[in-house]
C-alpha cells in the first residue's frame, strides 16, 4: 500500500486489513459463473464446428488476457494519476 494513504493509524495494520479482503475477493471472482461460462463457451464452439480440432488452450489463454489486462490496467491509472500529480505540481501536463 503506498504511503501516502492515511488509513487512520499508523502501526501499517490497515494494509492487511485492507488486501486480505481484497484478495479474497478476487478468488471469488475468479471462479464466478461468468468467467467459467466464458471459458465453456469458448470450448464448446470449436468443438461443435467440423474442423477436427480440439479446443485444448482456451482456458489458459482466456486466463492469460484476463491476467494480463487486469495486471495492466492498475499499473496505467498509476501512471497517469502520477503525470496528473506532477502536471498540478507544476511538472510536465499530459
Amino acid at each position: 500500500m503506498p504511503r501516502s494513504y492515511d488509513l487512520g493509524g499508523t502501526t501499517g495494520v490497515h494494509g492487511g486489513g485492507v488486501g486480505v479482503p481484497a484478495s479474497t475477493f478476487g478468488l471469488r471472482h475468479a471462479f464466478d459463473a461468468g468467467h467459467i461460462a466464458a471459458v465453456d463457451n469458448t470450448t464448446r464452439k470449436p468443438m461443435a464446428d467440423d474442423t477436427g480440432r480440439k479446443p485444448l488452450s482456451v482456458g489458459y489463454w482466456f486466463s492469460l488476457g484476463r491476467s494480463t489486462s487486469t495486471s495492466c490496467l492498475p499499473g496505467r491509472s498509476l501512471a497517469i494519476s502520477s503525470a496528473n500529480r506532477s502536471a498540478e505540481e507544476g511538472g510536465w501536463a499530459v
